[in-house]
């Protein structure tokens, strides 16, 4: 009855079951008929899955492209504070140490071939900052810094200029002339134990100070040779106007008469400056400085 039914509407019931798949687009669908085999271990991707499996990916690209992202600001915003903190710019303190091994290592400029290192720089910019320090400059603030970082290399350039303009000149400085300032400055400080301990604070050791006792006598030689101190002559009306600059009786000072021999050798300590900058700029001009840091 039921066939004769089938056959008069021409519908065929398939008591199989139908599992729906599609391909990758969800655009297909097919019919598989089930078998006596067991197909649980080989499970089909259905067009939900692959639409999961494409929003799962997208999301863990998204995540490793932010990551990514902030790393590389992170990177050079710390660069951009190396920088300026090497420059003198700014005062972090992040890479106080990194910094000082750098230029420790490395020269910090040439003068007519001769290296100045990083370690002098180093120690003439400690000098440098502790005595600003006591004097009461803020050397935390980074244009102070900065300052006594130019002023630290520019002594350095300056001194070996003279150094080599005084051995050129045949000038020297005898064994003995450096052992007794040595001695001088030892017992001018307090004893050896002492000097000890403030080379160590500054960094120098007892062979860079006597190498700084020669120059310092060659580069007084120097001055002696090529620096005509006795003819700087002061007038009354230069010595008047120093006092009155200074403020005179009104700021509290001595009467003029009493203060006119050390205004006399502050003008001619000014004028006498005056000559040898001159001279060194001389030297800079003829030489070759290059400023490394």
């Amino acid at each position: 009855m039921d066939e004769k039914k089938q056959e008069e509407t021409g519908v065929t019931t398939d008591t199989t079951p139908v599992t729906m798949t599609g391909d990758a687009e969800g655009t297909a669908l097919n019919e598989v008929p089930t078998s006596t085999t067991d197909m649980s271990s080989t499970p089909s991707v259905t067009v939900a899955d692959e639409m999961v499996m494409t929003k799962t990916s997208s999301h863990t690209f998204n995540i490793r492209a932010y990551v990514l992202a902030v790393a590389a600001i992170l990177l050079i915003c710390a660069g951009l504070l190396f920088i300026l903190e090497k420059e003198g710019r700014i005062s972090t303190g992040l890479f106080s140490a990194v910094i000082d091994k750098m230029e420790a290592s490395a020269p910090a400029a040439r003068v007519n071939g001769v290296v100045i290192s990083g370690a002098e720089f180093s120690s003439s910019l400690q000098q440098l900052t502790d005595l600003s320090a006591t004097q009461g400059a803020n050397v935390t603030d980074t244009e102070v810094l900065a300052q006594l970082r130019t002023q630290a290399i520019e002594t350095l350039v300056n001194a070996e200029l003279l150094r080599q303009a005084a051995v050129a000149e045949g000038i020297s400085a005898t064994p003995e002339d450096i052992e007794g300032r040595f001695n001088e400055i030892k017992e001018g400080i307090g004893g050896e134990e002492v000097l000890k301990e403030r080379m160590a604070e500054f960094g120098v050791t007892e062979e860079s100070l006597r190498k700084d006792i020669e120059n310092e006598f060659l580069i007084q030689a120097l001055f002696d040779l090529r620096i005509d101190s006795d003819s700087i002559q002061v007038s009354e009306t230069e010595i008047s106007t120093f006092y009155d600059n200074a403020g005179g009786t009104a700021a509290g000072l001595p009467p003029l008469e009493e203060v006119r021999e050390q205004i006399v050798a502050q003008i001619k300590f000014e004028q006498e400056q005056t000559l040898i900058n001159a001279f060194i700029e001389e030297l800079r001009n003829e030489g070759e400085v290059e400023i490394l840091i």
